[in-house]
């Protein structure tokens, strides 16, 4: 069997999964794929969040064996930090374009402070219509 370039994620902004010895546990990656000619054009996010189903329940046909263990996701990935692997096994020499696109995700404003900005303007509307007065 030949090795295939694996593509992994996880949530955080360092790369700290351990492959196991026995290559049987995706077990810390939020998903993953093996990357082949197939994928060449497309978007395969929804490819990666659902590595936590076997190729049967996802339907994405992967060409190497399934490990079990991804957490899964659905894209788009949500607002955070994210580290991204891209890892080689064979001599085989590869090239791989990747495209990532982001979007500028609003600020919430805390609900603590919607209700403090709503007590001071009311507070300063009561002591300017006292003054008035």
């Amino acid at each position: 069997m030949k090795t295939l370039p694996f593509f992994g994620v996880q949530e955080g902004n360092r790369f700290d999964f351990v492959v196991p010895p026995e290559q049987n546990s995706a077990s810390g990656l939020l998903g993953w794929t093996h990357l082949r000619s197939a994928q060449i054009g497309n978007d395969i996010l929804a490819e990666i969040g659902s590595s936590n189903l076997s190729p049967e329940e996802s339907g994405f046909p992967l060409p190497a064996p399934w490990v079990p263990g991804a957490t899964g996701f659905e894209a788009p990935l949500m607002a955070g930090d994210y580290t991204f692997w891209l890892r080689q096994g064979s001599d085989v020499n590869i090239t791989v374009e990747l495209d990532f696109e982001t979007v500028a995700v609003p600020v919430a404003v805390p609900e603590s402070f919607s209700l403090t900005g709503t007590a001071v303007a009311l507070g300063l509307g009561w002591l300017l219509r006292k003054k008035a007065k």
